[in-house]
């Protein structure tokens, strides 16, 4: 993990990137619908990086039992952002079944993928790859942008999303993590859109 010197301070660039994603995001939102983006994509954000960050406890209780503060200098790693998912799908979920999750939701998610992976690599000085990723979310956001009054931008964030890792496996030379974390991330999408539309629907019938 590459760290940025911030004075006394070094910042995983990881870190600073996702958070740093947060800004477009809401920026471009608010361009393409016209609507302050909803407080569920801060609250998926925040119990994310949560769960990711003191699953560290969950799967090596013992170190911290002996040593706490090593939860300030340690996460879950991969595992823990697969937890983190799943914690996302359940959230996600409950939010749907009540009708209070945006439909604008899966759009969202992609242009925040999109622009985390713009966004690092401008912080990694890596300017080819830079200029790709900007060339894609101007393409994401233009595909949004067209079909905002249709239903299916599920179908188009899951082209989008395939669309990222293909690039990702043809320019990096690890992406079985991010691989994993994408695709982990859409199923989530896909479970809290469908699962309780099904569930609904099943009630109905009966």
């Amino acid at each position: 993990m590459n760290y940025l010197q911030l004075g006394q301070f070094s910042i995983p660039i990881t870190w600073l990137a996702a958070l740093l994603a947060l800004v477009p995001v809401s920026l471009t939102y608010r361009f393409l619908f016209r609507r302050k983006l909803q407080d569920w994509f801060m609250n998926s954000f925040l119990l994310y990086f949560l769960i990711w960050k003191f699953s560290y406890a969950l799967f090596n209780l013992d170190l911290v039992l002996e040593m706490p503060a090593s939860l300030a200098f340690f996460h879950g790693g991969l595992k823990g952002q697969l937890l983190a998912t799943a914690g996302l799908a359940v959230y996600w979920g409950s939010l749907s079944a009540k009708g209070r999750l945006e439909r604008d939701m899966v759009p969202v998610i992609v242009l925040y993928l999109y622009s985390f992976e713009l966004l690092f690599n401008l912080l990694e000085s890596n300017w080819g790859l830079s200029a790709i990723h900007m060339i894609l979310l101007a393409f994401t956001i233009s595909i949004f942008f067209a079909m905002k009054q249709t239903e299916s931008s599920l179908e188009w964030g899951i082209a989008l999303v395939l669309l990222l890792l293909i690039v990702l496996s043809l320019t990096s030379d690890s992406v079985i993590d991010e691989a994993f974390v994408y695709l982990s991330l859409l199923f989530a999408t896909l479970a809290a859109t469908y699962i309780p539309k099904w569930i609904g629907g099943k009630n109905e019938v009966e």
